[in-house]
């Protein structure tokens, strides 16, 4: 509660201050939940109730409001997946205590509570058993619960990868001997340990005898015939082709101990995070693929597209911001603001009076666009380069153009455009440059010089 109340604060201090929300990203990231990163690895993990209000302060602090503009499945993905790299307080506590891990599998990490920690663990010979199958010794609370953490991040992260877990095979209770948990030392002994050790190279097959004691290169005295029989045959048991986590095809081979084993230290929580939504492709989310049918279907790598936003177009936080919200379709038009109430008289047109004012209707139909769009193809042909063509107005909409200069054009148009329709002005050139040159003063991105020297000439 006492953190809680800081986090309040904290939010009230900066809600007086006119941020974008990925400055807001920032804050929640480096302040937020910084209140509780030595709080979280040595305590039980808090409560739902308390992880559901901490979730809840965080996401109105974002928008500025009780309503989520984009669902939280969907901010909480990586940039380049469509989202804002923010994470739930679970996903947090999941990535800090996983991360306890790494230094468990670090020989050259020594501390009293790492000795303590492999003690308590049901086969302390054996971590890797162990730790793969959550297993502790009994009333071990603090490390049942980072064995927990770490098999819930085995989940999400195959999960989003659509694949299966790559278990260990050793006294795991979904892989058995008809009821008896397989155990094998000498395989043991030679660093045998999951599925995916039992099968071809292309995951399709489970070895035979002869072809796996070829690929470890073991003595037929190290396993008979008999014994490798029952351990293949609970593998097939746990197999399941028409289930995508228990296929073994889909075996993710990295979603395993090895992906917390650093030689350097302690592998960072935010990496371990970052895997539980590696996977995810953008070019399903609904408002994106909106788009692709307001835009005549035309392909479009939308993963390439929102890495250009958020690495390379620009650093102007409120360009990134207004762009993102128009490829999510939460940007403010006429439409939506009367459906809203706020306004109330028409929700036409504000400069054409013909049609209703809605996001597509702005940027891609009005005909005082289409003219202001005319000037600056032509400006971007005679300045930048004379093979540009933008029919379908694919470049102008999601900037994916090779050229950074003319995303950074495109984009400080379109926020132009939206502040002309806001204020029910038609769009100017000279207007238009000015908020340009505005725009640059607070950018630090590589190619600012070169918009500069175009806007001298």
């Amino acid at each position: 509660n006492d953190k809680l109340i800081k986090v309040r604060s904290w939010i009230n201090r900066w809600n007086k201050r006119d941020l974008t929300v990925m400055g807001k990203c920032t804050v929640i990231k480096t302040l937020l939940f910084s209140q509780l990163t030595y709080l979280v690895p040595p305590l039980p993990r808090p409560d739902a109730s308390f992880i559901r209000t901490f979730d809840t302060i965080i996401f109105h602090f974002l928008w500025g409001c009780k309503r989520d503009k984009v669902k939280r499945e969907i901010i909480t993905r990586n940039k380049e997946h469509g989202g804002l790299g923010l994470f739930y307080l679970s996903d947090f506590i999941i990535g800090l205590k996983t991360s306890l891990i790494s230094k468990l599998l670090n020989n050259s990490f020594h501390h009293t509570w790492k000795d303590i920690m492999i003690m308590q663990l049901k086969f302390p010979d054996h971590i890797t058993i162990s730790v793969e199958n959550g297993l502790a010794k009994t009333n071990c609370h603090f490390t049942q619960d980072v064995l927990n953490c770490y098999t819930e991040w085995k989940i999400s992260s195959v999960n989003a990868a659509l694949g299966s877990i790559d278990h260990c095979v050793w006294y795991n209770q979904a892989i058995t001997d008809i009821g008896a948990k397989l155990w094998n030392n000498h395989l043991i002994d030679k660093g045998i340990f999951y599925i995916s050790d039992f099968l071809s190279i292309d995951q399709s097959t489970i070895l035979n005898y002869d072809m796996f004691i070829n690929k470890w290169e073991l003595s037929p005295n190290t396993i008979s015939k008999t014994e490798y029989c029952n351990i293949i045959m609970g593998i097939r048991r746990y197999n399941c082709p028409t289930i995508n986590s228990r296929n073994i095809e889909f075996v993710d081979s990295n979603i395993k101990l090895k992906f917390l084993h650093s030689v350097t230290g302690q592998v960072k929580g935010s990496k371990i995070r970052d895997k539980m939504y590696d996977s995810i492709c953008p070019n399903e989310l609904s408002p994106l693929r909106q788009w692709v049918i307001d835009l005549n279907n035309q392909p479009i790598d939308w993963a390439v597209v929102l890495s250009n936003l958020f690495f390379l177009v620009s650093k102007n936080f409120k360009l990134i911001q207004f762009q993102y919200k128009l490829l999510m379709r939460i940007t403010t038009c006429r439409y939506m603001r009367h459906k809203m109430k706020i306004v109330t008289d028409t929700p036409m047109c504000s400069l054409c009076k013909t049609y209703l004012e809605t996001i597509p209707h702005i940027y891609l139909h009005c005909i005082h666009t289409n003219s202001f769009i005319t000037i600056l193809e032509d400006f971007i042909k005679r300045k930048i380069d004379r093979n540009y063509k933008d029919p379908n107005k694919i470049n102008f909409i999601v900037c994916n153009h090779t050229s950074q200069i003319i995303n950074y054009f495109n984009i400080v148009a379109k926020w132009y455009i939206s502040k002309k329709f806001q204020a029910g002005d038609l769009p100017i050139w000279q207007g238009y440059i000015k908020l340009l040159k505005l725009s640059l003063q607070g950018d630090k991105i590589g190619h600012k010089s070169s918009i500069v020297s175009i806007l001298a000439d």
